[in-house]
């Protein structure tokens, strides 16, 4: 005779002893886990390749230096373009040397010159300086003499010919003797290693007149301030 099932050792789910089953997953999704939400097509944005062109171009139309740059979208800049943008980059390569004391030493200009000599040319250099020297209200010693070691440099000499840079250092330096110094020292190891750059630089006639000039600033100066002690 067969024997009468009953509930035996096991669980009425078929499992140990002890051991409930769990709960049948709600048809409503309730019983599926908050982090595992069930995707939606209808909310996934469908970009197209042009859409997605559309953001680089974009930004590159509102940022110039991109543009200038994107070689993979532009095979040349045109030469006004090119220009503008490496005079900006030069202004900004430049503004450090208007931030630094009077008092800074050659060999740190020098050094800062070096190492901008890969990032922009002597003459976008020369360019840059002169043109934050005109717009700046103080004396920017700094900057003043940073332009007269790049403007007698043989690396201007060499990259800038015909410029009349060394004349334009003669203009910058003005009336102040220390520059003055500065500036005839330089000439003539310019000069000493490049003969031919002569033409280029300013007339010893020009050099005298300005040391005059500026001799007799500084006696008037000290005219003036021993008349103000007595």
């Amino acid at each position: 005779m067969a024997r009468a099932a009953g509930p035996g050792p096991r669980g009425g789910d078929g499992g140990p002893a002890g051991r409930s089953r769990a709960p049948p997953p709600s048809p409503s999704g309730a019983g599926r886990p908050a982090f595992c939400p069930v995707p939606s097509r209808s909310r996934s944005p469908c970009r197209s390749p042009l859409a997605l062109l559309s953001i680089p171009f974009s930004r590159l139309t509102l940022e110039p230096e991109r543009l200038a740059f994107a070689h993979g979208y532009l095979d040349e800049v045109p030469e006004e373009l090119a220009v503008e943008l490496e005079s900006q980059r030069a202004d900004r390569l430049v503004a450090p040397f208007f931030r630094l004391p009077d008092e800074t030493d050659e060999a740190e200009l020098m050094a800062r010159l070096v190492a901008l000599a890969p990032a922009v040319t002597s003459a976008a250099l020369l360019d840059a300086l002169d043109r934050g020297l005109a717009e700046a209200r103080d004396g920017s010693l700094a900057a003043r003499r940073a332009l007269i070691l790049q403007a007698t440099s043989v690396a201007a000499a060499d990259t800038c010919p015909g410029r009349a840079e060394p004349v334009r250092a003669l203009r910058v330096a003005g009336s102040d003797r220390g520059l003055l110094h500065l500036l005839t020292l330089r000439l003539q190891d310019l000069l000493e290693q490049r003969p031919q750059a002569e033409p280029d630089c300013p007339s010893i006639t020009a050099l005298r007149a300005a040391a005059t000039h500026a001799t007799a600033l500084d006696r008037m100066g000290l005219r003036r301030g021993a008349s103000r002690a007595a």
